[in-house]
């Protein structure tokens, strides 16, 4: 096995087989990012969604580690709350109720403490 440690669109699409409607998250800095081409923008995150992934969440900014930290436990939460039913609320609105969450005084992402 030729493994480098990094993760390449041809690895997803090739040896991928993601659970259908699945959510993959990529909360590294500038995950969204990719070529553009006359297809549009080729990346990681259309690689996921061809291996069968129903959404993604990508970063298109570089992300302070320390928030996204917050962020992505909050997504999470969100994502499990079973107060809001099986399965909890889809990933648009868990994403937007950790971004408010997470909002600090100054409009920016930034880590609050837990409730």
């Amino acid at each position: 096995d030729d493994d480098d440690g990094l993760l390449t669109m041809a690895d997803i699409t090739e040896k991928l087989q993601l659970a259908p409607r699945s959510t993959v998250v990529l909360s590294a800095c500038e995950t969204g990012l990719g070529a553009i081409q006359a297809e549009g923008v080729v990346g990681l995150s259309r690689s996921l969604l061809s291996s069968g992934a129903g959404a993604t969440v990508v970063s298109l900014w570089v992300v302070a580690d320390g928030a996204t930290k917050h962020l992505m436990g909050q997504l999470y939460r969100n994502l499990t709350d079973t107060e809001e039913g099986a399965g909890g609320v889809s990933v648009a609105k868990g994403l937007q109720r950790a971004m408010v969450t997470c909002l600090g005084k100054r409009g920016r992402l930034e880590p609050q403490p837990a409730p």
